[in-house]
């Protein structure tokens, strides 16, 4: 019999073996490295969903009658839809900036595979890492901090995380992870296939790191955004909400925004605040769409009036 501290504690190394699999099959046969995501996505979900039913993080997390509506919105739109869109639109973005306005160098072209994985997925997460940062600070007096805020605020209005909960994310939060993501990548030249595999683990921990799993991570708390991670990031005390990284916690060890603790985290969700006006509700998916431009207008009037 399979027990829960067995699963516990293949978990994320489960998935991370599951990940590299596909990627060196995918090398192996010479699969489309376009589609490949895809596939990634149904396996992760499938994979996370097995674990979220046999060892829970918190009962009352789990998706209930009556919530998978809004869950499927944010599935269908933010993350097939937008999130393909602004994906697409930030790549094409960058493709013209490297051909027409800076180039590219030869520089990841002289390191081996595994060498040049590595690199990248350090190299992708600092743009993310300070983008995830810069939008939690929120200064009220500030047009693009504000803006930047309620953008992300979407993410966090789920009070419960699973792994359905990773697609509450704004269209304008997918273009920009994007683009910060890939642009030093691909102006240091990385290779197709180096991008493709930071990709597939993008997509794995990226989910995994949502997850209501009761996940032992031990010293992957220290290298990867795992579930006990990020649920701290997504804690409404302020001194837990910290670890801005998305895939990596390096530059959060480097900066000094990384929180670990050994009692897990307790509520996640959003303090309410008049300072950006009333959240929308989590019923209200037009007006989470909507809610970055609200009052904006009104804010330009009166920074230029003080200005």
């Amino acid at each position: 019999m399979i027990t829960k501290r067995f699963l516990s504690n293949l978990a994320m190394p489960g998935l991370l073996g599951m990940a590299m699999l596909i990627v060196g099959l995918t090398f192996h046969y010479d699969w489309n490295l376009h589609i490949v995501p895809y596939f990634v996505f149904v396996l992760t979900f499938l994979y996370l969903r097995f674990f979220e039913e046999k060892i829970p993080f918190k009962n009352d997390w789990k998706s209930k009658t009556g919530e998978g509506a809004n869950d499927l919105k944010h599935l269908l739109f933010s993350t097939s839809i937008a999130d393909a869109l602004g994906k697409t639109t930030a790549v094409s973005l960058l493709i013209y900036i490297q051909q027409y306005l800076w180039g590219s160098t030869t520089f990841a072209s002289n390191i081996g595979f595994v060498w040049a994985f590595l690199l990248a997925n350090l190299i992708g997460e600092f743009l993310p890492y300070w983008y995830h940062r810069l939008s939690h600070i929120g200064e009220t007096n500030k047009v693009l901090s504000t803006w930047l805020w309620k953008v992300h605020s979407i993410h966090h209005l789920p009070a419960k995380l699973n792994w359905y909960k990773t697609n509450w994310i704004h269209p304008f939060n997918s273009f920009i992870n994007a683009f910060a993501k890939f642009a030093l990548l691909m102006f240091l030249g990385f290779s197709p296939e180096v991008l493709f595999a930071v990709f597939v683990m993008h997509i794995t921990v990226a989910y995994a790191s949502h997850a209501n799993i009761n996940a032992n991570t031990g010293w992957l708390d220290y290298i990867l955004v795992t579930p006990k991670i990020h649920h701290f990031h997504h804690s409404t005390i302020l001194k837990e909400a910290e670890n801005y990284g998305t895939i990596l916690v390096v530059w959060d060890l480097v900066f000094g925004t990384y929180y670990n603790a050994v009692k897990p985290v307790e509520q996640v969700g959003l303090i309410a605040s008049e300072k950006y006006g009333v959240y929308p509700q989590k019923e209200d998916f037009l007006g989470q769409m909507l809610f970055p431009f609200k009052n904006i207008k009104n804010r330009l009037c009166c920074c230029c009036a003080k200005g």
